[in-house]
Order: C-alpha cells, then sequence, then structure tokens
C-alpha cells in the first residue's frame, strides 16, 4: 500500500488506536472517512489530527451497535467513494465482567456490539471490497480472544469470533484481490484499558499504531500487537484447563 494516495474508512474512529493509525497514514492519504457514535468526541479526534492530516475528511456520525443500520451506512460511507483502499474496524469496549455477571441483558448488550456488529461491518465491508475488485480489511480483534478467561468471558468470547470469521472471510477474499488483515493487540495502553494493573508487556498506543500499520503494508493474516505476543500466546494456549484457571485473568 505504499507509494500512492489511500482512500481510508475508519469504523469507530474515536478509538485511540485508530487515531493512532490514521497519523501513521497521514502523508499517503487522499481522502479519510470517520465513523464513530459520538459527535463531539469525534470532532476532538479530527482536531487532534488537524495539524498532521491534510488530506479530506469527512464524518459520519452512527451508532454501530444499531445492526439494522449496517447495509445502509456502508452503502452510504463506501458507495459513495470511486475507490477504498483501506478499512479498519476499531469500534470495541472492554466491559467490566463482574457488572456483567449481574446483569445478563446488559452483557448481551456487549457480546452484539463487540461481535455481531464487527461481524456485520466486516462482512458488508468485505463485500464492497470484493465487487470493486482490491482493497484490505483490517480488524480490531485480541489476544483475549485466544482463550476464554474468567474475568472477562464476554469480551475473550467476542473477539474470537471475531478473528474466526475474518480468519474465514479472508479466505474467500484472497482470490477477489482482498486482502483481510486480523490484528490481536495485547494490552495497549488507552483510555479504555485505564485502572488495570500495568506490567511490562503493555504497550503504548504509539508502537501500536506502527506495528498495525506494518502488518497492513505486508498483508499479514494474523499480525500479534507487538509481535511477541505470538509467542506468549503459544504458550497461554497449551496451558492445561487445572492450572489455567488459577490464573488471575
Amino acid at each position: 500500500m505504499s507509494g500512492k494516495h489511500l482512500h481510508v474508512v475508519v469504523f469507530g474512529a474515536t478509538s485511540a488506536i485508530a487515531e493512532a493509525v490514521c497519523l501513521r497514514l497521514a502523508d499517503r492519504m487522499a481522502s479519510l472517512t470517520l465513523v464513530a457514535r459520538n459527535e463531539d468526541k469525534l470532532s476532538a479526534a479530527v482536531e487532534r489530527m488537524g495539524m498532521h492530516i491534510t488530506c479530506t475528511v469527512r464524518r459520519v456520525i452512527a451508532d454501530l451497535s444499531h445492526l439494522d443500520q449496517h447495509v445502509p451506512l456502508v452503502e452510504t460511507v463506501l458507495g459513495s467513494q470511486e475507490r477504498i483502499d483501506l478499512v479498519l474496524l476499531a469500534h470495541g469496549v472492554l466491559p467490566d465482567q463482574d457488572v456483567l455477571n449481574a446483569n445478563h441483558a446488559l452483557a448481551m448488550e456487549m457480546f452484539t456490539l463487540n461481535a455481531t456488529a464487527m461481524i456485520s461491518l466486516a462482512e458488508l465491508c468485505t463485500r464492497h471490497l470484493e465487487e470493486q475488485g482490491h482493497g484490505t480489511l483490517a480488524v480490531l480483534s485480541s489476544v483475549a480472544g485466544e482463550r476464554g478467561r474468567k474475568r472477562m468471558i464476554v469480551y475473550s468470547a467476542a473477539k474470537s469470533a471475531v478473528s474466526t470469521y475474518c480468519e474465514g472471510l479472508r479466505l474467500r477474499a484472497f482470490d477477489k484481490g482482498v486482502q483481510v488483515v486480523v490484528l490481536k493487540p495485547g494490552v495497549i495502553i488507552t483510555p479504555m484499558t485505564q485502572g488495570r494493573l500495568r506490567t511490562p508487556l503493555d504497550s503504548t498506543v504509539e508502537r501500536a499504531a506502527i506495528a498495525i500499520e506494518s502488518a497492513i503494508s505486508r498483508k499479514r493474516g494474523i499480525a500479534f500487537i507487538p509481535w511477541f505476543w505470538r509467542p506468549v500466546m503459544a504458550m497461554v494456549r497449551t496451558l492445561p484447563e487445572w492450572l489455567f484457571r488459577r490464573l488471575p485473568w
């Protein structure tokens, strides 16, 4: 994707990671469409990026949890441009599992937002890219989806579903000239992870953005962000359940 101007669409554009990725791509973007739910937060994000991004910026306000609005939303956002080079799906929340344990309706709402809504947009955006015969879909999943965790049951299940679905999309889309990149960050220091106990494995948003830009440019099928989470999670997946359940996850 280097060496040309990019037409980029970002869903969940107020995400700290999404903003950092946009800044990494700033000098190569000819147009940028940002989709987010909160207009004030989106305006603040655009203002922060303004000093670095000189391309055309389009703002779209939409609540991505409304699945019935996905078809017209994607048609409006993607169909209104001659070509799309990159679609980044970055929306999602990290809920408190203790709260979800006591509120079934909220647990299902959070699963819908983190899994069903992401899968719906991934499917619709991939179809559009397949029809135009080129482009990359980059989907922000998580290492949390590598194995179910007692401290984040809903979140880990949602990310597992997203990763698996998008891996299938990648196989389907490849023959049509479309790349699907599944991004699996570890713990990134963002407002979403505020309050968590910090560890030496935690990464900054800037470091994550560099790794994500590289994964997209190299058209990696699956990219752990940063790279060292691949061997870490390989080890985690091999742990027997009697040992895994003793971990504070």
